[in-house]
Parts: structure tokens; sequence; C-alpha cells
């Protein structure tokens, strides 16, 4: 009742023959774990809120992947030496301090792309919305959305298709709506008709958004 606990099922339809099978993806001894996006391969990706203190992460919420096959950095830094690797721990190197140590990952493409925000500051935090993929070599790469004519710090990427199109929130004026990247062009005002705020949440192949 005090904290979220992930699961991944293998298939919604009631007419599969594995009609809610669900399967536990929280990380052991975390204060909690929201997975928030899963790809064609079955890999997923989220949030893991109060690591064990044991990663040397500075991160208080960590964004994170998991594949099933092995792949990445493992959580005690060692790139997972001869295990296979499944969490790899995401952790923005321009995130706030202390309450404001968080990186949060809400949208994962079909291969190794990662998008969501991170927190600044140190206590009043805001907002910054980012990209971050995982290099051949195993290093990681971050990349700063800056989206234009958005208020400072109260940008977040919320999704990310197949073809790294993003759609996120940001408050323009003081009110929120959405965006949308592709082609490394912007584009702003997706609002609802007669909504006080639109949050985008998720985007597929054929560029249709859903939200809230």
């Amino acid at each position: 009742p005090n904290a979220y606990n992930a699961w991944v099922s293998h298939s919604p339809s009631p007419t599969s023959p594995e009609y809610h099978l669900f399967r536990a993806r929280s990380y052991p001894g975390a204060g909690g774990t929201y997975v928030s996006a899963l790809s064609n391969a079955f890999n997923q990706a989220g949030t893991v809120f109060s690591p064990p203190p044991n990663g040397n992460l500075a991160c208080s919420t960590c964004g994170f992947t998991y594949y099933n096959k092995g792949s990445g950095i493992g959580y005690t830094g060692n790139r997972c030496g001869n295990n296979t690797c499944q969490w790899t721990f995401i952790e923005d190197p321009n995130e706030g301090q202390g309450s404001c140590a968080v990186t949060d990952v809400t949208g994962l493409d079909g291969t190794s792309i990662v998008v969501g925000y991170y927190l600044t500051g140190n206590s009043s935090c805001g907002y910054q919305a980012f990209e971050g993929y995982l290099n051949s070599n195993g290093t990681e790469t971050f990349a700063n959305f800056k989206v234009p004519g958005a208020d400072p710090n109260t940008s977040q990427a919320t999704g990310i298709n197949e073809k790294g199109n993003v759609v996120g929130t940001a408050r323009f004026g003081g009110v929120t709506e959405g965006w949308y990247y592709v082609s490394m062009e912007y584009y702003t005002g997706l609002a609802f008709p007669g909504a006080v705020a639109t949050y985008p949440m998720g985007i597929n192949w054929e560029d249709e958004v859903v939200g809230y």
C-alpha cells in the first residue's frame, strides 16, 4: 500500500492462453519500482525509487532499462563482468542534488534510446526533458530537449516511438501543453480543446498520440 510494485504481463488478450499471467519486475530492496515503457522486443524501462545504497548511485530516484537477454551497465558499476546484465540504471549527470537527485525514464524506443526528465536544483526542483542512449562501448550519452517557448525548468519527455519521434509536456506561459519533436524540429501547442492542461503520454509508429 505504500510503494509501487512493478509487473509485466505476457498478453492482455482474453483469448491468449497466458491471459493475465503477471510477472513481478520490482528491483530487490528498492523503495519502489515503476515500469512505464515496453518495446516490441519485450525490453522494459522505468524508474526505481530509493535503490539500495550498494551501487554508488547519486540519484535518490533512478531511471532504468531491463533487458531480458542482458545488456548495458550493471548496478555494481563493473559492466556486469561475466554475468548476465538485466538492470541498467540511468542517471543523467546534470541531475540536481538532495531531494532533486532524480532521473525518471518514461519512454523507450525499439532499440536502446530512452526519454524522460531529470530534476534540477537542490531543494526547489525544476524539470528538464532529456534523451539518453547506450553507446556500443558501454558508455551512456545524454542530450537535453530545448523546447522553444517553454517556461524554464518545466519540460518533460513522456514518450518515444520506433522512429525516434518524441512527445512531452511543458508549461507555456504557465499553461501545461504538449510538444512534439521530429527530424530535429519542435512542434508546440498540443492542447485538448477547452482543457486547462494537456499531458501527452505515448506515441506510436503512426505518430498517433495518447494522453490525458
